[in-house]
């Protein structure tokens, strides 16, 4: 079925613009994740200086 999709302009077009969702969903988890550990380590730094 990917394939037959695939085939047509629009199959195609909606099979890149997935892959292009997926890959920013991804890339967005990851940034939250090193975002949210950047916060840990900055809340845990300042606790340990005050």
């Amino acid at each position: 079925m990917i394939g037959l999709a695939a085939a047509t302009p629009i199959g195609l077009s909606i099979a890149i613009m997935l892959t292009i969702i997926s890959r920013i969903t991804v890339s967005a988890t990851a940034t939250t994740t090193v975002i949210r550990t950047i916060t840990t380590i900055i809340s845990t730094a300042a606790r340990n200086i005050v």
